[in-house]
């Protein structure tokens, strides 16, 4: 859960938004279903640390995606990868690092 769930909701939400594109319809709501959130022991300190700092005040994030994005990632243009990253890091302000987990010898 701590690990690949950002990565996996983003990446999804991403793939939404470019058939949603290439297809020329509106993006929906990507609703993320967890049946098991796996939070093993060792995250224990840092998914509390994540409760802490609820609420989640960040402004929204907006995904204004390049011209044929679908089209341009089947070709594998490298440039694609560059303009999207750009595009969240312009608008991204991550919190505070959390502590890293203290490991007893």
């Amino acid at each position: 859960m701590m690990l690949g769930n950002p990565h996996d909701v983003a990446g999804f939400g991403l793939l939404c938004s470019m058939l949603a594109q290439e297809l020329k319809i509106g993006v929906g709501i990507l609703t993320v279903s967890i049946s098991h959130a796996h939070v093993y022991e060792n995250h224990y300190d840092q998914a509390d640390q994540i409760l802490t700092r609820m609420p989640h005040l960040h402004p929204a994030v907006r995904c204004k995606l390049p011209e044929n994005s679908f089209q341009r990632a089947l070709a594998g243009d490298a440039n694609l990868v560059d303009e999207i990253s750009s595009m969240f890091l312009e608008q991204y302000s991550p919190m505070k690092a959390l502590e890293r987990m203290k490991i007893n010898a």
